[in-house]
């Protein structure tokens, strides 16, 4: 089961939360290589059997990828928005020094359905016009 809704003030009745725990960003330990937002954070989350909150990021050259900043200067020490990054540069960049990279939404939802872990989409900002305009290059 999956429950995505963009980042507004008005939501629907999200009621049927409660009780459930949910990993911000996954579980993650950014002082113990297991960094927010990695494809290990999330099967940590899926092994405690919580479900995750990922946000998402539209890159320039269309792929959408897990992250939660706008800016890689915290999580990787690189100073560049990822909306003005190919894939390919934001995948040579690693998460706190560690082995892990910023995974691509494919990826994490290929993790997901196969564990069927409930995904919290918290986040959509990106350029819809941008986007649109990029579909059809």
């Amino acid at each position: 089961m999956f429950l995505i809704f963009p980042a507004t003030k008005k939501h629907a009745d999200l009621n049927h939360l409660n009780g459930l725990y949910i990993a911000h960003r996954g579980l993650h330990a950014n002082n113990d290589g297991v960094p927010e937002n990695s494809l290990k954070a999330f099967l940590k989350a899926i092994e405690k059997g919580f479900a995750i909150e990922i946000d998402i990021h539209l890159t320039d050259d269309g792929e959408i990828v897990v992250f939660h900043d706008d800016n890689l200067k915290r999580m990787c020490g690189v100073d560049k928005i990822i909306e003005d990054m190919t894939l390919e540069e934001i995948k040579n960049c690693k998460l706190l020094n560690s082995s892990e990279k910023i995974p691509t939404l494919k990826e994490c939802l290929e993790v997901f359905i196969k564990h069927r872990k409930e995904v919290v989409l918290r986040r959509t900002k990106f350029d819809l016009d941008k986007a649109e305009a990029r579909a059809h290059i």
